[in-house]
């Protein structure tokens, strides 16, 4: 075999590999819904869901009576982004959330290392490749879910925090 089709045929398979299935649902959102997550009502309550590795202020912006911090939780196998309020510290907002884990059962029908058939009657497109990505997006949020083998292997959510 030659090595240009040899070339030929990788790149086919590595871009054949990372073909995004996408779909807009306006009215998608990061928490409730089909895909939507379950997170605890207090921020002291996410901080209590495991070991916090990380809990990081990447941004603060000063309203004079109270600040609002724009944080990133690491715990092992997940990564939250959280908004909270130096005036109410059980207050906080979803930001999104980054999710290598099958311990962390955020939303009911979506998981890591799920098959990706648990997913595929909730899609508009039941075409969704047994390996790739699948984006589900709306107006103020996105959902990225990769999977691999038939198997999802992550979770990507981005929330729009107002």
């Amino acid at each position: 075999m030659n090595i240009k089709l040899n070339i030929s045929i990788l790149v086919f398979a590595v871009f054949f590999s990372i073909i995004v299935r996408a779909e807009y649902r306006p009215d998608f959102g990061c928490e409730g819904g089909v895909f939507g997550v379950t997170l605890p009502k207090t921020y002291p309550e996410v901080l209590a869901m495991g070991i916090v590795i990380s809990n990081k202020i990447d941004r603060t912006i000063d309203y004079g009576k109270y600040k609002v911090d724009f944080r990133t939780l690491k715990y092992d196998g997940l990564i939250l982004s959280v908004v909270t309020f130096s005036n109410d510290k059980n207050k906080y907002m979803f930001g999104g959330a980054n999710i290598k884990k099958s311990k962390w059962k955020l939303a009911k029908n979506v998981r890591v290392g799920a098959n990706v058939d648990t997913i595929r009657g909730h899609l508009k497109n039941k075409m969704a490749a047994d390996s790739g990505n699948i984006h589900i997006g709306g107006d103020t949020a996105n959902l990225y879910i990769s999977v691999f083998g038939g198997k999802i292997t992550s979770i990507d959510y981005d929330c729009h925090t107002g």
